[in-house]
């Protein structure tokens, strides 16, 4: 009898041990935490405006297409107009529509996309220069919107180095040229003085100056130069625009680089 006995304890603590165990190994599997889906938010979002580029005209309702990603997902894509929230979207494409017809035209405005995670986490893109342009249009010059002036080292006053940029007028009766100029300023010259010019005709020779500004001295801009002149510019035909250094002599061998965006309004 003591032999049985003896048997059926074994197997019966053998069996306990066994179980109390698999048990532990469960719970160990389980944690308190396994239940816990959320995802840590480890970064800030991603985001830029994919169809502006630095003082173009914009106009209408236009579209600001934004593309924002981020590790745990967007909440909303704001645009900002001079820092100012303008418009909204919530959902992936992040297209946002800016009704620019409630500003000014000529307007100058330097818009952003800032974009918030949803965490909170925010980031945003640089700001970007455009121009409203509801009742006119950008001016396209035939010469091209870019250049340099560059003055000979034996320049002596008798050449021209003065630079022209000519276009067609689509519209009768335009009352208002707005220019943004930017120059590049090199460093270690003497400051550059420009009088920039808006005429029609074919300068210097059969060219009219319809209005001129002095630029004295240059920055890096963007030097705003905006023509209202008093008789309003003539409807179609050639136009210009000009660039005529103040001291070319004090810039032998020099050369500056610019930039032109016009529009013109009606």
């Amino acid at each position: 009898m003591n032999t049985k006995w003896r048997t059926i304890l074994v197997i019966a603590l053998f069996g306990a041990f066994g179980s109390s165990a698999g048990c532990g190994d469960d719970d160990t599997s389980a944690g308190p935490d396994a239940g816990d889906t959320e995802q840590e938010d480890l970064e800030n979002p991603l985001v830029s405006m994919d169809n502006v580029v630095a003082y173009q005209g914009v106009f209408g309702a236009f579209g600001v297409e934004v593309t924002a990603t981020d590790d745990v997902g967007i909440e909303r894509v704001d645009l900002l107009v001079d820092g100012e929230v303008a418009a909204t979207s919530n959902a992936d494409p992040f297209t946002i529509s800016w009704d620019t017809t409630a500003l000014a035209d000529g307007t100058i405005a330097a818009i952003a996309a800032r974009a918030v995670d949803l965490s909170g986490k925010i980031a945003e893109t640089e700001p970007v220069t455009v121009v409203v342009v509801n009742n006119g249009y950008a001016i396209e010059f035939t010469d091209g919107f870019s250049g340099e002036v560059a003055i000979p080292e034996d320049y002596t006053g008798t050449t021209e180095v003065d630079k022209k940029h000519h276009w067609i007028a689509e519209a009768s009766g335009a009352s208002r040229i707005l220019s943004i100029v930017l120059f590049t300023v090199p460093e270690g010259q003497p400051d550059w003085e420009f009088a920039l010019e808006v005429g029609t005709g074919y300068c210097p020779d059969s060219g009219e100056t319809l209005d001129a500004v002095a630029v004295d001295p240059v920055t890096t801009g963007p030097f705003v130069f905006d023509s209202q002149p008093t008789g309003g510019f003539p409807g179609g035909g050639q136009k210009f625009y000009h660039l005529r250094p103040g001291t070319p002599l004090e810039h032998l061998g020099h050369s500056i680089g610019y930039e032109i965006h016009a529009y013109s309004f009606n």
